[in-house]
């Protein structure tokens, strides 16, 4: 009898440990988006033009003979087949556009239109914004974009 109790509670554990155990569901992982793919969800439209290392912003407004507030109604759109379109807002009859690419291991921006090339640091991007460091005239600014 004493061996018949062994052998019951022997399989009611072994069951017991057996079907207990259920399978680990799938982790779904979610995969970061690319700089290409954050770049080239939507239009990014200038919200803020500022100076680096103290420059006066308005030099570059001199520079080109425009008010600096005229930047912000400047929207620039990056395609997947690295062209890209700046236009302003208020005027559909300006429009620039160019070829872009990535630099150094995706730390730099460089516009190719008119003859020119522009590289452009990023500082920050996200899906909500972009933050580009460059160059006009020689004088440093800041660019920060938003969606």
């Amino acid at each position: 009898m004493k061996k018949i109790v062994t052998i019951l509670t022997f399989f009611l554990l072994t069951s017991v440990v057996l079907f207990s155990c259920k399978k680990d569901e799938p982790v779904a992982t979610i995969k970061a988006p690319t700089k290409t793919e954050l770049l080239t969800a939507h239009d990014w439209k200038i919200s803020k033009i500022t100076a680096l290392n103290g420059t006066d912003i308005s030099a570059i407004a001199l520079a080109f003979g425009v008010n600096i507030n005229d930047y912000l109604d400047y929207v620039l759109k990056f395609d997947t087949n690295f062209d890209f379109l700046v236009k302003k807002t208020a005027d559909t009859t300006f429009t620039n556009s160019g070829k872009w690419q990535f630099k150094e291991n995706e730390q730099i921006v460089n516009f190719n239109f008119l003859s020119a090339n522009q590289d452009a640091q990023i500082i920050s991007i996200t899906d909500n914004s972009l933050v580009l460091n460059l160059k006009i005239q020689n004088v440093g600014i800041q660019a920060t974009f938003i969606k």
